[in-house]
């Protein structure tokens, strides 16, 4: 009979949640910086998993972006990224893997001037 409730009671749920998501506000227009450091953490949550995944990366370079992605949030660690990559113009930031570098030496994941050679591949757009 308890099984039988909670079903009951998550159907009830389920057919509620369209309504309550429907009476939910606009949203606000999103300011540019702020859409800036929202596609900047969408861009570095897309290099991390790749890294993650990557058998050319290091274990200590994934088990650090992990512990950078539980310890603080993407906005923090996009924040971080383009306050470095404002005070160094010279970098390419048309170039994900030159956000992914950055990102990783703000997480402490990665050592600056460390080799190249172990950076992940960018995904296919």
């Amino acid at each position: 009979m308890r099984a039988g409730s909670i079903l009951a009671l998550l159907a009830g749920l389920m057919l509620a949640t369209p309504a309550i998501a429907q009476e939910a506000p606009a949203s606000a227009a999103i300011a540019p910086e702020q859409k800036a450091v929202l596609d900047r953490a969408g861009l570095i949550f897309t290099l991390f998993a790749s890294a993650v995944q990557d058998e050319d990366v290091s274990a200590d370079e994934k088990n650090g972006l992990i512990r950078c992605l539980y310890a603080a949030t993407l906005e923090e660690v996009s924040k971080a990224t383009g306050e470095v990559l404002a005070k160094n113009p010279q970098i390419d930031t048309s170039k994900p893997i030159n956000i992914y570098i950055v990102a990783a030496i703000v997480c402490g994941a990665r050592k600056p001037g460390a080799s190249a050679e172990t950076v992940p591949q960018a995904p296919a757009e």
